[in-house]
Order: structure tokens, then C-alpha cells, then sequence
């Protein structure tokens, strides 16, 4: 769940500012395939990895955790449906 929802918000944020998966991984120095297995929640990030992607989504690691959490919620609510 955690995974799925980091994942999630990597995708939205991503996809938001108009990067594709390579142009993402060239800005924050975390390779392409990593950054594929993040976005379907394959792998859990470290906190490293997490500021990297914020930056180089061109966002703070505040807001790309704000976006997890929202994913998150999301995820959990799902469940309960």
C-alpha cells in the first residue's frame, strides 16, 4: 500500500509537469528503471531517493509528500468501498 501510493504520486506529479519516465530520471540522477519500479510500486524509496525525485520534478519533497499522502488516503478509502 505505502509503495503503491508513493508510486502513485511519483506518476501524478510526473505526468503534471509533462516528463516522461527517462526525461525524470536524467533530471534527478535516479535511473530510468528505477524510477519505473517506484511508479508501480515495486520498491519502497529511501528518503534520498525521495528528495532527488522532488527535485527533479521541480517541487518540494514537502509537496511530493503532500501528493503520497493524498495517494494514500485514496488507496485506504478504495479499500473500504
Amino acid at each position: 500500500m505505502i509503495a503503491n501510493a508513493f508510486g502513485d504520486a511519483v506518476l501524478v506529479k510526473r505526468t503534471a509537469v509533462g516528463l516522461s519516465q527517462l526525461a525524470l530520471a536524467m533530471e534527478s540522477g535516479v535511473e530510468r528503471a528505477h524510477i519505473g519500479r517506484l511508479e508501480r510500486g515495486e520498491r519502497v524509496p529511501n528518503f534520498v531517493v525521495v528528495v532527488k525525485i522532488a527535485k527533479g520534478l521541480g517541487c518540494s519533497t514537502a509537496d511530493l509528500v503532500k501528493e503520497f499522502d493524498t495517494q494514500l488516503k485514496a488507496g485506504a478509502d478504495a479499500k473500504r468501498d
